[in-house]
C-alpha cells in the first residue's frame, strides 16, 4: 500500500506510538507529514526527521489536503489525544476543516496507539472498507460504536459559539497558538462576535493574549486545544544537530509558531520577545545550537513541564534549554512586547530577518542593550 501519514502533536512520539505504527508499517511505502512546534521538536530528538517531514508549517488539515491531492491508497491521522473523546473530537474538526476531504481515499485514525484504550476508527466509508485489515496490521481495535463529526459549532444573534471537549479545570486554553483563557471548568464556550473573541463560557479570558490576535478570527475553523503544557512527556535524550554553517542572518520573533520556519534558514541568532515565547523558541533552537537573546517581563504561563512557575532571569537561564552565547533579559512589567517593537523597529525597519556579519552579533546585542536600557530589570549570559 502506498499510505499518507499525518502525525499530530508531540504525545504520539514521546509515547512511542509513532515509531511502533511507522515500524509496523515498514514494508509499505509511507510519506509522513507533522505539523506543530512541540511535535517537531519531538520528532527531532526521536530521530524520526528523516522519515517524517518537519519542513513545512501546515496545520494538519492542511497536511490532509495536500495528500489528497496525491495517489494515495490510504490516508492515516495518527494522534494521541488527551483521551479518547478528544481524539475523536480533534480528528472531527480535522474533518470538517478540510476543503478537500470525500469518499475517494480512504481516512482512518489511529487514536492513543499505546494506550489500553487505543482505537482506530473511519470518516469515510471507503475507510470502513479497510480497517479490517489494518486491525491484523497493528492490533489495535477497531472502534465499537460509529463515529460521527458532533456539532460544537452555533450561531445565534449574531454570535458564534464554540463548545469545547475533553476540558479539565486549570487548563490554558489555546486559539490559533495563543493563549486566549483558563479553563475553570469541565465545560468551556468560547464566543466570538464579528471576528473577536468576546466571551469565555466556563473559563477566565486572557486578555493579553487577545491582544496578540491580529487578525480576524474564524471560530468555526480555528485551531484550538486546551493543556496544561505542550509538551507533557520529557525526552530521555534532547538531541543536538550541529548547526556549523554561518548565514549572516538575524531574526525577531513575538510568537514561537514559526520558529521552524526560522531555524531552517539556518539564522546564527533569534530574538524571541515574551516569556512563554522565549522558553520554547530556546528549546527549539537549542537542538541546533543556535543562541537566542530572549526578552521577557516575568508573567509567564508556564507551557514546559520543566517549568512551575516564575523565576529569577538567573534561575529561568538555568532551567531553559540554551544554546552558547545565549542572552536573557527581565524588562519592567508589560514592557516585554514594546521593548521587542522598539527593537524590530528600530534596529531591524519592521523586518523579522536581517542580515549582519557573524563577527558583529556582540556588538548588535550591545547596541539592543543600549536601546532598551532603561526597560531591563536584569540579565543572564550563558557562555
Amino acid at each position: 500500500m502506498k499510505i499518507g501519514l499525518v502525525v499530530h502533536g508531540p504525545e504520539v512520539v514521546d509515547s512511542g506510538g509513532c515509531k511502533h505504527i511507522l515500524n509496523l508499517f515498514q514494508n509499505h511505502s509511507i510519506i509522513a507529514k507533522l505539523g506543530g512546534i512541540m511535535g517537531k521538536t519531538a520528532i527531532i530528538d526521536a530521530e524520526l526527521e528523516e522519515i517524517i517531514d518537519i519542513k513545512e508549517s501546515k496545520r494538519p488539515s492542511e497536511q490532509i489536503d495536500e495528500l489528497f491531492t496525491k495517489n494515495f491508497d490510504l490516508l492515516i491521522i495518527l494522534n494521541h489525544g488527551k483521551t479518547l473523546e478528544t481524539g475523536i473530537a480533534f480528528g472531527g474538526v480535522l474533518i470538517s476543516n478540510s476543503k478537500r476531504f470525500s469518499e475517494i481515499i480512504p481516512v482512518i485514525q489511529i487514536e492513543r496507539p499505546m494506550e489500553e484504550d487505543g482505537a482506530i476508527f473511519a470518516w469515510n466509508e471507503s475507510g470502513k472498507r479497510i480497517l479490517n485489515e489494518i486491525e491484523k496490521i497493528i492490533k489495535i481495535p477497531i472502534l465499537s460504536k460509529p463515529v460521527t463529526i458532533p456539532s460544537r459549532f452555533k450561531t445565534e444573534s449574531g454570535k458564534n459559539f464554540r463548545m469545547l471537549v475533553g476540558v479539565k479545570p486549570n487548563e490554558k486554553i489555546f486559539l490559533n497558538n495563543v493563549i486566549i483563557g483558563y479553563s475553570k471548568s469541565e465545560k468551556i464556550t468560547i464566543i466570538e462576535k464579528n471576528g473577536k473573541i468576546i466571551d469565555l463560557l466556563g473559563g477566565e479570558i486572557n486578555p493579553h493574549g487577545l491582544e496578540k490576535l491580529k487578525k480576524r478570527i474564524n471560530l468555526k475553523t480555528a485551531m484550538i486545544k486546551t493543556a496544561k503544557v505542550l509538551r507533557k512527556i520529557t525526552p530521555e535524550m534532547q538531541r543536538i544537530i550541529d548547526k556549523t554553517l554561518k548565514t549572516n542572518k538575524i531574526a525577531i520573533l513575538f510568537n514561537a509558531e514559526k520558529v521552524y520556519d526560522i531555524i531552517l534558514k539556518n539564522v546564527d541568532l533569534i530574538i524571541s520577545v515574551g516569556d512563554d515565547t522565549t522558553a520554547i523558541i530556546a528549546d527549539s533552537a537549542s537542538r541546533f545550537n543556535i543562541p537566542i537573546f530572549g526578552i521577557t517581563d516575568g508573567d509567564m504561563d508556564c507551557l514546559l513541564n520543566s517549568i512551575e512557575k516564575d523565576f529569577t532571569i538567573n534561575e529561568l537561564g538555568k532551567i531553559l534549554s540554551l544554546a552558547p552565547n545565549s542572552t536573557l533579559i527581565r524588562v519592567k512589567s508589560g514592557w516585554d512586547d514594546k521593548t521587542g517593537e522598539l527593537i524590530q523597529s528600530s534596529i531591524f525597519k519592521g523586518k523579522e530577518i536581517i542580515e549582519i556579519k557573524n563577527d558583529k552579533i556582540p556588538v548588535l546585542k550591545e547596541k539592543i542593550l543600549n536601546l532598551i536600557s532603561e526597560y531591563i530589570v536584569s540579565k543572564y549570559e550563558k557562555p
